[in-house]
């Protein structure tokens, strides 16, 4: 009737004492002691719920010990059945979590609640390129940014490039207008509307841009701390705070498409812990994991396509713990597959000259 199977769980036990809904802890009964996820489910049937655990057991009990919290409080009122998914490892744990919470949308994931659909920031391919926020990825010659988890850090970012570059903010043709757009009439911006813009010129400043989102996030990133310098030198200290954020935002979007970059270009790759915890990813894509007394299945090619960055808010958050998990110094590369031998040295070079730029500034 307590649930207690072990010296863990009575030593757990007196924190118990007072919690209104202890009487379901017996959900957890049958729960193992190993990573996985658990999944709250309401009388409907409903997942409400996602985590993920070390311990299924262990952390599934906790909530019973007497959270007072008002929204876990209001979970378990709801509670009626605990699923679960056993896992071989955290990571696995925590990438099965991810999927699960993007399948369901619980309505108690309120932190990590996904969005109904991710924003991207296009460099369109046309004769005088520009920039646009689109929900879908197009095989068009586009260059894209993203996925963003909303609209506004979208926007955010393309006002850090504006910012940062020459590239035209106006709509309209070439030659549809006797004048430039304000923004190139105060200088802040190239314009073809008036048919005076030749491509070749605006083609220096589309591909810095490029450049920038491919090898080089300092051609956009110093004049963004350069500017803020200036802004906070005369007092205008809102505004500094504002293109700080751009600047950061901005940023974490270029890092974020050149992990992504790497991650692809390296094909299969194997790896694993200090605690014998690993991983095999294929093309910036999980595919199983094993532990060091499992040998992994291996495969021989996973067909995803190789897009400019993640294809969702999804397929993001898993490439971010993949790369933790890849990029910590415990973890041991047993086949390196494409990734070069500085390719995380270098990587980090880059993002720490650019701290070190913004720090000076």
């Amino acid at each position: 009737t307590l649930g207690v199977t072990g010296l863990e769980d009575l030593f757990d036990l007196p924190k118990a004492k007072g919690s209104p809904n202890y009487g379901k802890i017996k959900l957890a009964d049958d729960l193992p002691r190993r990573p996985g996820v658990y999944l709250f489910k309401d009388r409907h049937n409903e997942v409400i719920y996602v985590g993920k655990a070390k311990n299924l057991r262990s952390r599934v009990r906790s909530y019973f010990y007497g959270d007072n919290r008002r929204a876990i409080t209001n979970m378990l009122n709801e509670l009626v059945e605990i699923d679960h998914i056993p896992c071989v490892t955290e990571l696995e744990a925590s990438i099965t979590e991810v999927r699960l919470i993007h399948a369901h949308i619980p309505r108690h994931n309120r932190k990590s609640k996904p969005p109904k659909s991710s924003q991207y920031l296009r460099l369109t391919a046309d004769a005088f390129p520009r920039l646009s926020i689109v929900r879908t990825l197009r095989e068009d010659g586009s260059s894209y940014l993203g996925p963003f988890r909303s609209r506004k850090s979208a926007e955010t970012v393309m006002h850090a490039i504006w910012d940062a570059s020459l590239i035209r903010r106006c709509t309209g043709k070439p030659g549809s207008s006797e004048s430039l757009c304000k923004f190139a009439q105060l200088g802040m911006a190239q314009c073809p509307c008036d048919g005076t813009l030749t491509q070749e010129e605006y083609a220096e400043t589309v591909d810095s841009v490029k450049r920038a989102f491919d090898t080089a996030p300092q051609i956009l990133l110093r004049p963004l701390a350069d500017h803020m310098r200036q802004l906070s030198a005369v007092h205008r200290f809102e505004d500094a705070g504002r293109t700080l954020h751009r600047h950061n935002e901005l940023k974490r979007a270029l890092e974020r498409r050149r992990q992504w970059a790497i991650l692809q270009q390296a094909g299969q790759v194997v790896a694993s812990s200090e605690t014998g915890e690993g991983v095999v990813i294929e093309g910036g894509y999980f595919y199983t994991s094993f532990t060091g007394s499992t040998n992994p299945l291996v495969p021989t090619g996973i067909a995803q396509g190789a897009p400019q960055v993640p294809p969702s808010v999804a397929v993001a958050a898993e490439a971010d713990l993949m790369w933790q998990f890849l990029n910590q110094r415990s973890t041991h590369i047993i086949d390196p597959g494409g990734l070069g031998p500085d390719s995380f040295s270098e990587h980090k070079e880059i993002w720490d000259a650019a701290d070190e730029y913004l720090r000076a500034s």
